[in-house]
């Protein structure tokens, strides 16, 4: 099925994406959409503009929208609408796990227009997804904590096991979602399976507010794979 995949950079939409490869899929395009809301409940936020060089290692042609805040649904509609009529999408991925507004924004919107909606993490046990991700190679980094137990010193560490053993703890102290659906924490992909190339971050800075704070990406490069 030519299928496109919605893309914000993050472990959720790439390994979406990465199972719907396994599957057969033929991706004509990574869809991302650049919310003007900070707090958009829709699309993911920090980082976005860097989404272009995970395209790039990827190989895959990248849709970069722009998405006013309470126009979100709108700004949605009329882009899946135009893949379809333009390429021949059949489908869209999403790695939406356990959010019922996101999902049933997206089932809607897909109805309306006439593809299938591919959701292949949907009512996964999220712990789960955190460990296959890890085991197939995806390698993402924290860049945004806004939960308690998530500290300064987790942003820019890369979701590994001992991310995971942490998680653990905290979802049984506060209830912290294990993969963040609850934007407890965001995420951005460096190398997965089906990068050519991995990205460096050169440089960045972070930003701290009493109990929240992000990584901003400043510089990145795509580099040879070791």
């Amino acid at each position: 099925m030519r299928v496109a995949c919605l893309w914000s950079g993050g472990k959720d939409s790439a390994y979406a994406c990465h199972l719907a490869l396994k599957m057969g899929h033929s991706v004509e395009r990574l869809v991302t959409f650049h919310p003007q809301d900070p707090e958009s409940k829709l699309f993911h936020v920090p980082n976005v503009k860097w989404t272009a060089l995970q395209a790039e290692s990827m190989g895959v042609p990248q849709l970069l929208v722009e998405a006013p805040a309470y126009l979100e649904y709108d700004v949605l509609y009329k882009t899946l609408a135009t893949l379809r009529e333009r390429l021949g999408i059949e489908g869209v991925v999403a790695g939406v796990i356990a959010s019922n507004y996101q999902k049933r924004i997206l089932q809607e919107v897909c109805q309306k227009v006439g593809l299938e909606l591919i959701v292949p993490l949907w009512g996964r046990d999220q712990f789960d997804v955190l460990s296959q991700i890890i085991e197939e190679g995806l390698v993402a980094i924290v860049v945004g904590v806004y939960a308690e137990g998530l500290t300064q010193r987790w942003l820019g560490r890369e979701v590994d096991r001992e991310f995971l053993e942490h998680l653990k703890k905290l979802s049984r102290t506060w209830g912290v979602n294990p993969c963040g659906e609850g934007g407890e924490y965001e995420t951005f992909v460096v190398d997965s399976p089906f990068f050519a190339k991995r990205i460096k971050v050169v440089s960045y800075e972070v930003s701290w507010h009493r109990n929240w704070g992000e990584l901003t990406i400043l510089e990145a490069v795509l580099i040879e794979k070791c």
